[in-house]
């Protein structure tokens, strides 16, 4: 099943809205791997670097120098896509892609992409295939967890949502 994320650098993150960015992806990923029994689409959340073969322990980081990149665990065939986010926006704006396969570390990538929307809304533009109720339960998670006040983007629609 195709759960994917689409995002094309606008502009470059600030150096204070990408730390802000990083901070909180942080405390998701720990919140993630502390809270016993958290599943996503049924099944465990395990987040692996981006080439899905190692998994990031408590001192390892899914934020690299400008670059935020994980995936699922490729042995256990719960890898798709890595997401691989990037601070700096090149003259070529590329787009990237992000397809989970309605694996477990979706939940991570959906809060990733409303973080960004959040801390850089004018960064990024963010496209989705996934529904509203999803990103919605996200949400929720994000500020009953974190405390924040996370909202869902404007635009975002039921069927090849629109983010931004």
């Amino acid at each position: 099943m195709r759960r994917c994320y689409f995002f094309t650098p606008i502009k470059t993150v600030p150096h204070e809205a990408w730390s802000e960015l990083c901070r909180a992806i942080t405390r998701v990923h720990h919140r993630v791997r502390n809270e016993p029994g958290f599943c996503w689409l049924g099944k465990p959340l395990t987040v692996y670097d981006h080439s899905g073969t190692k998994p990031l322990r408590y001192d390892d980081s899914l934020v690299g120098l400008g670059v935020i990149a994980f995936n699922g665990d490729f042995g256990a065939g719960l890898s798709g896509d890595p997401l691989c986010l990037v601070r700096l926006c090149s003259s070529e704006r590329r787009q990237s892609q992000c397809n989970t396969f309605h694996h477990p570390y979706d939940f991570l990538v959906m809060a990733v992409l409303l973080l960004v929307s959040h801390y850089c809304p004018t960064c990024y533009a963010l496209h989705s295939t996934v529904g509203r109720t999803e990103w919605q339960q996200v949400t929720d998670w994000l500020n009953t967890h974190l405390h924040l006040a996370v909202t869902l983007p404007p635009g975002l629609h039921h069927t090849d949502a629109i983010i931004g």
